[in-house]
């Protein structure tokens, strides 16, 4: 049958009842067939096998709703895994119970059953009004159920605090297996170090799109990450610096134990890499008895590569190399061993041959396989060893000729780390351009012409580490194409239509903001609309001697910026009034209270449509007060400001004009994809840092703004200050000063009104504490 397999029943041909309206939730596209009438499609990813929509029917989770669990421990574990998903956005009890059949009304069933044809990871998902059941042969195949289940729940059910939902499953039948049994990404600590934090957090967002292994490039020539207790200063000093000259770090043993656990919860299995023999340089430096001269080479942190190798001749190296890879394979329960083998530019051929044949016999020796990359394929390997393509098709063919797998990892259409155009901030270019239309437009089984495609064990998407610096930076460039990576992985060639994926992957973008995903907002996909914003609202009442009141009203979104294009609508005792024109109301006799309600609407810009937060506020006059109470809502203080872009830059104290992005001019450019950042090498300014700027006319300034830099938070600033001066010489005291709250929105700092023509912004601290600063666009509020 067609991958694309969507079928609309009646309730009956289910044995459905057929009443009731179906709630969908928003992450939803809709498809239509001829003849028929358009029907909402839950917007699941990687798309499953087959999925059958019952139009009219849902299921809605409820205070009362359990989760009920048969077969074995596993299947416990994941249902606990599930309702602890689901717990904290509902607020429901969500109980995980092992119970008969008969108390399954209303619950959420997960059934381990005896299902040859579903395979190891396949899952059939039935949901009606009554129930959701959800059967595997495996627990694996429970846990990637529970994904499909947790894409058809609205987007805020990803939300760490509770949310007012309603929480409705739409009814749906879905028969679901993977096409590959490799699907994999691939994290590049050895550049630049990512905390055990962080990978845990990537291993999440891959467990959502039924991800199953996670490839850790754990040695390079910028840093050792990995401790190994037979050669201690392999992590110690190997591990001390990364790309640019950053702190570095390491996994101690019981941190990677921790790591590998986590993610075999998630059904990911981690292979580790330590990579040979060139991209070594850190275990050189490390042990100077490594190189062929005995001298070790200092430390590197540069990006180059394809300058370093291990000694093939030396005894040293393989003793040295049954140690590592022992200690290793002793902590990791997978079946493979990555041992790199690629850019061995300085090793000559036949050496080369010889090292990867003796390393092969090693892996073997301590119970595990080797995975190398396509290069290996010169030696004399065999099966059950390995190679992973990534750029050199006949190498590929090559691997597969002698009887390996391959693991399908083409640069220039999975390599994460390439930039998705010429503008964006982050990544490389050399494998050319990836957009997310191409990272999803190729097919793994037919990619290499003449590539037996029985030798094909799955995919990879590799992301290198030379500009990532931290899981914001990861995530930039993850999303959204991880997830077209993840159906190629797991879904049928066939019915692939890029026009149709485009919607289906926009859909997802308001979870992702509930995640607070950092992802590339990408003009190629057909975004959905954006999550709400987060708001709080704060009322404060001030009495007047004459008896008179006023209520100030003011809102801020997550990221504690004011806003002050929305809409406050009040009702006053049942009578309607617009909060900009402020309202009268009757006179207030003594000792009583009046009761107001507001309601607030946010426009586009502020990142949210028909968003509505109403509260209630009581106040109550002094006793024997008879003024008039006038009622009003001011957002922004004193401040009615208009949006100002600076003229131009009229001084930097450093910046990086060198650098991709790196020129003062970019903080006023008014693209929120460019920024100013200060040097951040050698030779380098160190704080403060300050830009000054011309407002092109002298008025009265109440505000400051600042976007910090949207691809990651390095550069961000903390603790600032900002000066108004009408010459450009004569600054006085700063009129605001303070810590700019995290995140990537806008910061709005409102002050009292000053009139001024040029505004100097003072950085005095990274938020990071890195040692540089940075703003992608700057400006001001004036009258």
């Amino acid at each position: 049958m067609p991958h694309r397999f969507l079928t609309l029943l009646t309730g009956a041909a289910l044995g459905l009842a057929t009443t009731g309206a179906a709630v969908l939730p928003a992450t939803a596209v809709t498809a239509s067939q001829p003849g028929r009438a358009s029907v909402t499609v839950p917007a699941v990813i990687p798309e499953p096998t087959s999925l059958t929509v019952v139009p009219g029917q849902s299921f809605a989770l409820a205070p009362s709703t359990q989760v009920v669990t048969h077969g074995s421990d596993d299947a416990r574990a994941v249902g606990n895994y599930l309702a602890g998903l689901l717990r904290p956005s509902t607020g429901y009890p969500l109980p995980v119970s092992d119970e008969t059949a008969t108390a399954e009304a209303g619950a959420i069933a997960l059934h381990l059953d005896d299902d040859p044809d579903l395979g190891r990871e396949g899952y059939r998902l039935d949901v009606t009004p009554g129930r959701v059941l959800l059967r595997a042969g495996t627990a694996e195949g429970l846990f990637h159920g529970v994904q499909t289940l947790r894409q058809l729940l609205p987007a805020t059910i990803e939300a760490v605090a509770q949310q007012p939902g309603p929480w409705t499953i739409p009814a749906v039948h879905v028969v679901d297996q993977p096409r590959f049994g490799w699907r994999s990404a691939m994290l590049d600590p050895a550049r630049h170090f990512l905390t055990p934090a962080e990978v845990k957090r990537y291993i999440d967002l891959l467990a959502l799109y039924k991800m199953n292994t996670l490839h850790l490039h754990l040695a390079d020539d910028q840093g050792w990450r990995i401790q190994i207790d037979s050669w201690p200063r392999l992590a110690t000093y190997g591990g001390s610096t990364e790309v640019g000259g950053g702190p570095g770090g390491y996994y101690t043993k019981d941190e990677y134990r921790d790591i590998v656990a986590y993610a075999a919860q998630r059904y990911i299995t981690v292979v580790p890499e330590i990579d040979m023999p060139g991209h070594t340089n850190a275990a050189l430096a490390s042990y100077a008895q490594l190189n062929c001269d005995g001298v070790a080479p200092p430390l590197y942190t540069g990006t180059s590569v394809g300058f370093s190798s291990l000694c093939i001749d030396k005894p040293v190296t393989y003793d040295f190399l049954d140690d590592v890879i022992g200690e290793l394979a002793a902590m990791t329960p997978g079946r493979y061993i990555h041992i790199g083998g690629d850019e061995a530019h300085v090793t000559p051929h036949d050496d080369y041959v010889r090292f990867i044949n003796r390393v092969e016999d090693i892996v073997n020796r301590h119970g595990k396989a080797m995975l190398g990359w396509e290069e290996i394929s010169a030696a004399d390997v065999e099966s059950p060893s390995m190679a992973q393509y990534w750029w050199t098709a006949a190498e590929a063919r090559q691997a597969a000729e002698k009887g390996l797998d391959v693991v399908m990892s083409p640069a220039q259409k999975v390599y994460l780390d390439m930039k998705y155009d010429a503008s964006t901030p982050l990544g490389l270019s050399w494998a050319g351009y990836t957009t997310v239309r191409d990272n999803y437009e190729w097919d793994p089984g037919s990619f290499v012409s003449g590539l037996d495609p029985a030798r094909i064990r799955g995919v990879e998407a590799p992301l290198w580490g030379e500009t990532v610096e931290d899981i914001d930076d990861v995530e930039f460039l993850a999303f959204p194409r991880i997830p077209g990576v993840a159906e190629r992985g797991w879904s049928s060639a066939q019915g692939r239509s890029w026009d149709e994926y485009r919607v289906r992957l926009g859909a997802h973008g308001p979870r992702w903001d509930v995640m607070s995903v950092n992802y590339y907002r990408s003009p190629e996909v057909a975004w959905g609309e954006p999550a709400p914003v987060t708001v709080a609202t704060d009322e404060q009442v001030v009495y007047a001697e004459d008896g008179t009141a006023t209520v100030t009203v003011t809102v801020t979104n997550r990221s504690n910026a004011l806003l002050s294009d929305v809409v406050v609508d009040l009702d006053i005792d049942g009578a309607s009034a617009v909060a900009t024109g402020g309202a009268t109301l009757p006179r207030l006799p003594a000792g009583k209270s009046r009761q107001v309600t507001y309601a607030v609407t946010f426009p586009d810009a502020a990142g949210a449509r028909d968003s509505r937060s109403r509260t209630s506020v009581t106040w109550q006059a002094p006793d024997g007060s008879t003024g008039e109470v006038r009622y009003q809502a001011a957002l922004r203080l004193s401040c009615a400001p208009h949006a100002t872009t600076p003229t131009a830059v009229v001084h930097a104290d450093s910046e990086e004009t060198a650098a991709e992005n790196g020129a003062a001019a970019n903080a006023i450019d008014g693209n929120v994809d460019t920024i100013w950042h200060t040097r951040y090498s050698t030779p380098r300014a160190g704080y403060p840092h300050e830009i000054q700027v011309d407002l092109g006319r002298t008025d009265a300034v109440c505000a400051f703004r600042y976007l910090p830099r949207q691809s990651g938070v390095n550069g961000t600033i903390s603790r600032f200050e900002v000066y108004l001066s009408t010459d450009g010489a004569t600054w006085g005291s700063p009129v605001a000063s303070g810590t700019f709250a995290p995140g990537s929105g806008e910061k709005w700092t409102p002050f009292a009104e000053r009139d001024a023509r040029y505004v100097r912004l003072v950085a005095l601290t990274e938020i990071n504490g890195g040692p540089w600063a940075s703003a992608a666009e700057i400006g001001v509020d004036m009258r």
